[in-house]
Order: structure tokens, then sequence, then C-alpha cells
């Protein structure tokens, strides 16, 4: 009697999806990093501690790219301090912004994108910030 052992690995696409999602959690962490240098915080910006909003990103599948791309904002969270500010979200793809959003905070704020927009890029990233004007 013979034993064939063989060592069973993760399947090629399942690597591709942990790794685009990997892609993007890196990307918006860069992102949110360089957004002071592309937004001007204004006046109001003194009163909302940005830290203390939850945020997170509305992912889909583009039809054109087959890869994973930011679809939209979602900000779950939002301190009484901060609801009802004015502020900017910005989407990238590598590195060049392809889409400005501006919005009005408030918990349970969906900024989703037109679909025209997500599948013509494959968004990466996204960052925040309070701005009293664009």
């Amino acid at each position: 009697m013979t034993s064939t052992r063989r060592r069973v690995g993760p399947s090629p696409e399942r690597l591709f999806w942990a790794g685009s999602l990997v892609a993007l959690a890196v990307a918006s962490m860069v992102a949110s990093a360089r957004f002071a240098d592309q937004a001007a915080a204004g006046t109001g910006a003194s009163r909302c501690d940005t830290s203390a909003v939850t945020w997170g990103y509305e992912v889909e599948i583009s039809p054109r790219t087959g890869s994973y791309s930011l679809a939209g904002a979602r900000f779950d969270r939002v301190p009484a301090e901060c609801a009802g500010a004015e502020a900017v979200i910005l989407y990238r793809d590598a590195d060049q912004v392809q889409h400005r959003s501006r919005v009005v905070l408030v918990a349970g704020l969906v900024d989703q994108l037109d679909p025209g927009v997500w599948t013509a890029y494959s968004l990466t990233a996204a960052s925040w910030g309070i701005v009293d004007d664009l």
C-alpha cells in the first residue's frame, strides 16, 4: 500500500481576492494620511474630532475591470460635534483623485457613487475631511 501526500494551498482566485482586499486596506491608510495635504481644514474642523468618526467603504466588483472597486463610503458613527459639518470625500485610483463628493455628515450617511464613476476606474482608496470650501 502506497500513500501519496499532496500539499493543498489556496486557489489562485482566492489569492487574487485576498490580495485585492489587502491592497484596499493599505491604500486607505496611505490615502487618509495624505488627505491633510489636499484639503484645508476650516474653522469648523477644530470642533470636530474626525478620529471619533467611524466610517468604511462600499465595495463592489466592477463589471468592467473584474476587480474590486470602491463604490462609495459609509459613515456609521458621527459624534454630535461633527454632525452637520460639510465634508469632502476623495476617491482615488493609483494616487490620482478620480472623484470628489461633497457631503453633510450624519450617522448612517452612505455616499453611493454613480455606477459610471466606480466602474470606469479601479478605485482603491478614499479619504475624507471637514472643509469650509472646496
